[in-house]
């Protein structure tokens, strides 16, 4: 719900009020339309993320020859984003059109979505991937470029880096990135979202989509950044759980490798 409520102030330029009365004149039972994408995706993409980074810099560290550690982490991470962005701009897509009031008649379901897409070609799946790309790409680069100094600051402040108190800097940590990522890249999400809300048709650029929605939007920085409290109220809770719960895998994994 939280996130259909941000999507909504996304696409429309609305306040949250007006935002909660769409939601609440369309019912209880369509509030949770569209679940089924981003349960699918979430998972997926963030270990895809975690993953893809972890192997493509150890492919480039072995094979690539890039000498510079700094170089190797900024091009893995870059490749993750972009590969994350081809794996899952379909569920993506699809989240956004059921989201969407206006297709609640079209659209029965997420299969019903992907079928009924089908007949527009295989580019209608990835309308709206020149957004995601430079999003995940970038946003990842600076994730891991960003994630060990963030920690290190956040120690500054305790000396036990320990048990529940290095989880807390491990949560800290990622809640801190995540929010600041996530609204920095937020003007994004907004264009993206314009986009895949159109079914068939021609494809907008990224640039004419960006002047279309700043002026639909009068010319407001401001009104861009609708929806963004909720976005970095979510996103502060959900990336300090995750790099919290990855940093604990990871060690219990390692530990049981060294063993």
């Amino acid at each position: 719900p939280a996130n259909k409520l941000m999507f909504r102030q996304q696409l429309h330029g609305i306040r949250l009020a007006k935002a909660m009365v769409q939601l609440h004149g369309e019912g209880v039972g369509l509030l949770y339309r569209g679940v089924g994408p981003p349960l699918m995706q979430k998972s997926l993409s963030v270990s895809m993320m975690f993953g893809g980074y972890a192997t493509f810099r150890n492919l480039l560290n072995e094979h690539g020859g890039l000498h510079c550690p700094h170089l190797s982490s900024f091009s893995a991470a870059m490749l993750a984003g972009t590969t994350e962005a081809f794996l899952f701009t379909p569920l993506e897509r699809v989240q956004t059109l059921l989201q969407d009031h206006r297709y609640h008649r079209r659209f029965k379901n997420m299969y019903h979505a992907f079928r009924m897409l089908s007949y527009h070609g295989l580019a209608e799946y990835y309308r709206g991937f020149v957004p995601i790309i430079c999003r995940n790409g970038p946003s990842s680069a600076l994730f891991f470029g960003m994630r060990e100094p963030i920690k290190d600051f956040v120690g500054i402040f305790t000396s036990n880096h320990e048990g529940a108190a290095g989880m807390a800097q491990d949560f800290v940590s990622g809640a801190l990135l995540g929010a600041g990522l996530s609204t920095l890249f937020y003007p994004l999400n907004v264009v993206k979202n314009k986009m895949q809300t159109r079914v068939g048709g021609d494809f907008f650029s990224l640039p004419s989509a960006v002047i279309y929605v700043f002026e639909q939007r009068g010319r407001s920085i401001r009104r861009m950044y609708r929806g963004v409290h909720i976005n970095y109220t979510r996103s502060l809770t959900s990336w300090g759980i995750i790099n919290c719960t990855y940093e604990i895998l990871y060690k219990k994994l390692k530990h049981e490798r060294d063993e």
